[in-house]
């Protein structure tokens, strides 16, 4: 049988997730025909509220979000307690089960908060708007590991470039985000499709060509037109979306950058030529 110490020690180490879950999952909300509170509030311009039901939503849903972040606030005061009682040199049985006890309160307070949030939102519907909002929060849990795929694909390619992505790709990222935190799912789903064909994901599984620099003119190479060069060269590839592309110029970044130790003009210029004539 376990000690409180150890029962302690093995909620503690599960207590950071177990709080902050809902008191009954999302896919079992909907199985009993019951819509998560953020999906209402996600799908609430599709439902055709009445100003007293908008009025008695956003109270719920404000005042969850309140008094979950009081609770939050209180677990991670009391989780230290917890954590220095269970030192063996200075725990104490009676004062981890109390520390303990403290803890399961805060965390049922968080369940008993998110029951009430429930049945508080979705009672605030009429039954045509509850069988419309739980088909439309059915749906998007049936695309949601679709679009979970699609989006770990894309961060995945992202990631492998090994350096941060152009302002053009973050302003992509962003967008999705946006359509996602407005519940719009569909819409979503089709950008995230259009993006996988922009950013070159399927071109990204094919290996990296070996550009050779010194079949480009070297234009200019005056310092100061190459550094005017460059200096455009590095606000244009901003605007690019092609993860290949983008990859390319990590060759030439790091080409230039040896032509700079080497001072050699003539082969900074025949890259920032490449640069120019693929930013065309």
């Amino acid at each position: 049988m376990k000690t409180s110490l150890a029962i302690a020690a093995s909620y503690l180490a599960t207590l950071a997730v177990a709080s902050t879950q809902p008191s009954i999952p999302p896919s079992d909300l909907l199985r009993l025909g019951l819509t998560p509170p953020d999906a209402i509030v996600r799908h609430s311009k599709n439902l055709n509220l009445l100003p007293d039901q908008e009025a008695k939503l956003k109270e719920l849903y404000e005042t969850a979000k309140t008094h979950s972040a009081t609770l939050e606030s209180q677990l991670t005061t009391q989780r230290p307690i917890l954590e220095s009682l269970l030192n063996e040199a200075t725990g104490s049985i009676a004062d981890a089960e109390k520390a303990l006890n403290e803890l399961l309160q805060i965390e049922a307070e968080i369940k008993r908060l998110q029951l009430r949030t429930i049945l508080g939102m979705n009672q605030a519907l009429d039954a045509a708007q509850r069988a419309n909002v739980l088909a439309l929060s059915r749906k998007d849990a049936e695309s949601q590991p679709i679009i979970e795929a699609k989006i770990a694909k894309l961060r995945e390619a992202v990631e492998s470039l090994g350096f941060d992505p152009s302002e053009a790709i973050k302003r992509r990222g962003q967008s999705i985000e946006h359509l996602l935190a407005n519940g719009e799912i569909d819409a979503a789903n089709l950008a995230l499709e259009a993006a996988m064909v922009d950013l070159g994901i399927a071109e990204m599984q094919q290996p990296v060509p070996v550009i050779d620099f010194t079949e480009f003119a070297p234009g200019d190479i005056d310092l100061g037109a190459l550094e005017r060069r460059f200096q455009a060269v590095e606000a244009k590839v901003q605007t690019v979306e092609s993860l290949a592309t983008l990859r390319q110029f990590k060759q030439a970044h790091d080409a230039l950058e040896a032509a700079k130790q080497a001072e050699d003009a003539i082969s900074a210029g025949q890259i920032l030529t490449w640069a120019e004539s693929v930013l065309k």
